[in-house]
C-alpha cells in the first residue's frame, strides 16, 4: 500500500491487474462482524451454545463421545 490509499481500492486493483490476487473456496462458517448488530448476532449464537466457529469445542465433544461409546467387536483385537 502507498500513503493515502484505501485497502480495498488501489492496492486490490493493482493486484487484480497484475493477476496476483488469489482466492480459495471455503465451505465452513463465515459471518462478518463489522457492525454492533452483527456482533450481537454472533454473541447470541455463542450464548446459546451454537458457535460454529469454535471448532475446538466440536472436536472435544467428538473425542468424548468416541471414548464413551462401546467398541465394536473385533476392534480391540486388531489394535493389539
Amino acid at each position: 500500500m502507498k500513503d493515502g490509499e484505501e485497502l480495498v481500492q488501489e492496492p486490490f486493483r493493482r493486484l487484480i491487474e497484475g493477476r496476483n490476487l488469489v482466492g480459495y473456496e471455503y465451505d465452513g462458517f463465515w459471518k462478518s462482524m463489522d457492525t454492533f448488530k452483527e456482533k450481537q448476532e454472533l454473541d447470541d449464537l455463542c450464548s446459546k451454545g451454537n458457535a460454529p466457529w469454535q471448532l475446538w469445542k466440536r472436536e472435544s465433544k467428538k473425542a468424548a463421545f468416541a471414548s464413551s461409546s462401546p467398541a465394536k467387536p473385533g476392534i480391540e483385537a486388531r489394535r493389539k
